[in-house]
């Protein structure tokens, strides 16, 4: 996981508003079974683990290191953004204690072998268009750093790695390839974030039929004229 400054305490009460919930994609189908002998007294003893030693209501950067080692998950991993997402975390690198209970309440663990053995059931959830939807939104605001209306190129395309392939996106690596060739852009903003998934699934295959005059965000544009003189030059 990508770790970043945390928001001032002021901010963090004003960001507080959640982009989504885990509760529109958990139906009764596909729910996360909620373990009925689940201890808050565990979950809690297993937060202390990783809190910060001046503020035991937080685990900051290293402790997120720690939890992901002892998990076997790398920072920057389809499970630790599933699992923060399950938390509602409000920004990366930062698992608060109320985060924290809600999210493993949700999973029903409150062990580390319990969410061990839990890691595969969630990575499924991919697999079920509404969550991962949800998911790939909620990335964006997880990923912004107070209250900025973009998110670094960097940490994007991390994010972009993390949540997409060819198959479920065909453009991402000559995409990426082509935004690190611009090398102009510097940032993504949520509208070239959020439009980027039916943006990949609507270029035409005749590149000469793209319409220029849509409603595409003009890096979308950009890329298509890059597309095109690629094209001209095999």
């Amino acid at each position: 996981m990508v770790q970043k400054r945390r928001a001032p305490e002021r901010l963090t009460k004003c960001k507080k508003k959640k982009i989504s919930s885990t509760k529109s994609v958990i139906t009764e189908d596909n729910q996360v079974k909620h373990d009925k002998s689940f201890s808050e007294k565990k979950c809690r003893a297993w937060f202390n683990q990783y809190c910060k030693q001046d503020d035991p209501e937080e685990i900051g950067p290293e402790g997120i290191e720690s939890f992901c080692f002892d998990l076997n998950i790398g920072l920057e991993s389809k499970e630790i953004l599933i699992i923060a997402y399950f938390m509602d975390a409000l920004q990366m690198g930062y698992f608060e204690y109320d985060e924290w209970i809600k999210g493993m309440k949700k999973m029903g663990t409150d062990t580390l072998d319990k969410l061990k053995q839990k890691l595969p059931e969630l990575e499924n959830y991919l697999l079920d268009p509404v969550f991962f939807k949800n998911l790939y939104k909620y990335a964006y605001n997880f990923a912004r750093i107070d209250n900025q209306k973009y998110i670094d190129l960097e940490v994007a395309i991390g994010l972009w790695n993390i949540l997409l392939n060819e198959e479920n996106c065909p453009i991402i690596n000559s995409f990426i390839e082509f935004l690190h060739i611009k090398q102009t852009v510097k940032a993504i903003n949520k509208d070239q974030w959020s439009n980027f998934l039916e943006f990949s699934h609507n270029i035409p295959s005749d590149l000469n039929t793209y319409d220029e005059a849509g409603a595409w965000p003009v890096l979308f544009d950009e890329y298509i004229l890059y597309l095109k003189e690629y094209q001209q030059h095999i």
